[in-house]
């Protein structure tokens, strides 16, 4: 087995890496080699060069001990970022690398780099261009280009060498008021044509003369005539792609006018490119898997060297339906067309298809009237299978898998060859004429069903007028299953001295599971209405103790005219405290109801945590008890996250009340810290309060459940507080040693959505 590193540029979820990781690991098995690969996606439109870097060297010292035979490398990203990493590793694995559109000759030359074979995968823009001219016309040519790194530099002086000698007429001046084309010939950089520009393109109406290639920095700023085409005002506007990037899928997701493409990535991925003139994924899965074979088998990498990819003209059946460019008879032969829909394909195909099916149907009819007229001539012969036919319909009362059997001499029992074809189960000649012996059959029953199964048996066979049915488990080659088996009496001549058994059998298997189905769900419904008893049984309990105290005070307030002030201030404030617990606890049984039947509002913007805490502290350290202090502790560096602002705040809210009420002395503290990736935050509440056995844990997060029976709470926030949690796409658990030790709640949440 051959140990195979690769690395691609992108990260793992773009469209084509599923197609083309398939198409190297075919490549590999078609040639008969068995590879272990190690692959990793270097995700590069999110890293800096200098990450990028870490990230590959970190991978290729992972893999060290492993001992990889070759490096495979995939797209510019991957290679620009291998080669300036510089690591003393890549320069001893042979590296081989395909789809590098645009290549890092000069930091290949600066890093001494002799270990580098592969295919290069040059963009032709010429040939790109004369396709758009030959399906679209003379046309106004966007190209988009990036200035912020040197593989965007290199790609523009890619283009502008490509095109400068071109027919074309040309606008650079973005690229050399960026500075991008700034070499030692710079008189040789300025436009073609400078008093011919774009601006003098907004108010036209008419398909320019001649081709115009315009190079547009979509990151830093839109031109009017992008601006036009996006807004489908100016009809003679394309746009090409030359490198890859999220911005130019964007940007060909939003043109309304088609895109081409002289690269592979994006295209038949659904963001509008319409083709172009590229080397496929297949092709580069290809050209870089039998380097590698010829690398195991000897070569070496200077024998391979570096050579330019195949390419060939394609276009997207999906984005011409789109763009509705039809008839496609009016694109030219060279042009290789994908995604396209089998019926469209193979029209002629299939015309001719169903022309000879119809042939063949009606010599099938000439066919089947000559039989019927030979078959009428055997009536007579066909008359006691006739009223065994009828036999069988009488018994078949349901439709379904149902298969017929008949017993014409004891004790063979012959089923009919449908059923052996249901089943699968191989029947020779002998099986389908003679049939089961019952005792061989009897010794495929169920060891607990075989005494039944005999018993009736042996009743059906001495019983002539006899209707019977038998339930039993049967194993035919696929298990025990639940088996029917009804049979009957049939005559076969009016005298009744000649007579035959037959019956009907049905799998029943998917009854019985139903019959278990039907017993799980009737116990489920009666613990669901122990369930609601006990509901009714704690809200009864949990709403009549604060309303006996609202009451009575109420009406000790009325009829006692002797009640000094203090006491009056008493009953008044058992009144608002018992008040508030009421509402709090209707208030947690409609959003455990919301909650529960899924219709809970989630409010997602972004929002800081600073913020979020600060408010809560602010809230809550005035309302501490007497020895209890509320601490905060916060990063350095505030987070930003999406999240439902007011619904974290109501978990903190439970957390925090829940905490004072066990909490008589010590502190209370609060917080929250990032993850080393930086994609999920822990938010806790600590106390110093009783804390919560270890058997009884478990139980915090349950309707109702209270650690505590005596103290004063629904015992519904804690559910409220999880299933918000989780429709917030985190997790919330509980951290204590004991009772006594004090408690930590904390849960986790996504800082993107």
């Amino acid at each position: 087995m051959h140990h195979i590193l690769l690395i691609h540029s992108y990260e793992e979820t773009n469209p084509i890496y599923p197609s083309l990781n398939k198409a190297i690991k075919d490549a590999f098995k078609k040639q008969g080699v068995v590879v272990d690969i190690r692959m990793l996606y270097l995700n590069s439109e999110i890293y800096w060069p200098h990450e990028k870097n870490a990230i590959i060297r970190k991978f290729l010292n992972d893999n060290a001990s492993w001992k990889p035979e070759v490096l495979l490398v995939n797209d510019d990203q991957a290679l620009f970022s291998l080669v300036n990493s510089n690591n003393k590793r890549s320069h001893k694995i042979p590296i081989i690398f395909a789809g590098v559109n645009y290549m890092p000759w000069q930091s290949m030359r600066k890093f001494n780099y002799t270990n580098i074979a592969g295919f290069h995968d040059k963009p032709d823009l010429k040939k790109n261009i004369e396709l758009i001219e030959r399906l679209s016309g003379k046309s106004v040519i966007d190209i988009n280009f990036d200035q912020t790194s040197d593989y965007g530099a290199l790609v523009c002086e890619t283009i502008y060498r490509q095109l400068k000698d071109s027919p074309y007429r040309m606008d650079f001046s973005s690229l050399y008021k960026s500075g991008l084309i700034k070499t030692a010939q710079d008189s040789l950089l300025m436009p073609q044509d400078s008093a011919f520009n774009a601006r003098q393109l907004d108010i036209r109406t008419q398909r320019p003369d001649s081709t115009y290639v315009h190079m547009v920095n979509f990151r830093r700023g839109m031109s009017g005539e992008s601006l036009w085409n996006l807004s489908n005002v100016h009809p003679y506007m394309v746009f090409m792609n030359t490198s890859y990037s999220f911005a130019s899928n964007k940007i060909c997701q939003l043109f309304s006018r088609p895109a081409f493409s002289a690269v592979q990535e994006g295209f038949g991925e659904g963001v509008g490119i319409l083709g172009g003139y590229f080397t496929t994924a297949q092709e580069q899965a290809r050209e870089e898997v039998d380097a590698a074979v010829r690398l195991f088998n000897g070569a070496t990498i200077g024998e391979i060297g570096i050579h330019q990819s195949k390419k060939e003209y394609l276009l997207d059946w999906k984005a011409i339906f789109r763009w509705n460019w039809e008839p496609v008879s009016d694109i030219p032969s060279y042009v290789k067309i994908v995604n396209m829909p089998f019926y469209v394909k193979y029209e002629k195909q299939l015309l001719w298809g169903g022309s000879s099916f119809l042939l063949v149907v009606m010599v099938v009819v000439v066919y089947l009237t000559y039989v019927s007229r030979r078959e009428r001539r055997k009536k007579e012969i066909a008359e006691q299978y006739l009223r065994l036919e009828r036999a069988y319909l009488q018994l078949a009362m349901k439709n379904g898998n149902i298969y017929v059997w008949r017993i014409e001499e004891a004790p063979y029992l012959i089923f009919d060859k449908d059923f052996y074809d249901a089943l699968d189960f191989p029947a020779d000649e002998k099986l389908l004429t003679q049939g089961f012996d019952i005792m061989q059959l009897s010794e495929r029953v169920h060891p607990d069903d075989r005494a039944m199964f005999m018993n009736d048996t042996r009743f059906v066979l001495s019983h002539r007028d006899a209707n019977q049915t038998i339930q039993c488990r049967i194993d035919f080659g696929k298990g025990y299953q639940w088996w029917e088996f009804r049979s009957g009496v049939i005559f076969l001549n009016s005298v009744k001295k000649s007579y035959m058994i037959v019956g009907l059998c049905l799998n029943i298997q998917s009854f019985k599971d139903n019959e278990q189905m039907l017993i799980k769900a009737r116990e489920k419904a009666e613990e669901a209405d122990h369930m609601k008893s006990a509901f009714v049984a704690n809200m009864s309990h949990d709403i009549r103790t604060p309303l006996n105290a609202i009451v009575g005070f109420s009406n000790l307030l009325v009829e006692d005219e002797e009640i000094d002030a203090d006491e009056k201030a008493l009953c008044i404030n058992s009144i608002n405290a018992n008040s508030q617990y009421l509402l709090k606890l209707i208030s947690d049984i409609l959003d455990l109801s919301r909650i529960e039947s899924g219709r809970i509002e989630i409010v997602l913007k972004e929002c800081s945590m600073h913020e979020l805490m600060q408010q809560v502290y602010d809230t809550y350290h005035i309302l501490m008890p007497e020895n209890v202090e509320l601490k905060m502790s916060l990063p350095e560096k505030d987070v930003k996250l999406v999240t439902d602002y007011h619904r974290v705040v109501e978990v903190m809210t439970n957390l925090i009340s829940n905490s004072i009420k066990f909490t008589t002395q010590g502190s209370i503290s609060i917080g929250y810290d990032l993850n080393a990736d930086g994609t999920m935050i822990r938010v806790y509440v600590k106390d110093t309060g009783k804390g919560i056995p270890q058997d009884k844990q478990k139980m915090v997060f349950e309707r109702f459940s209270k650690v505590d029976e005596y103290a004063k709470g629904t015992g519904l926030g804690l559910v409220i507080c999880k299933h918000i949690v989780e429709k917030l796409g985190g997790t919330i658990l509980l951290e204590s040693e004991g009772e006594g030790k004090g408690s930590c709640f904390s849960f986790t949440l996504p800082t993107k959505k």
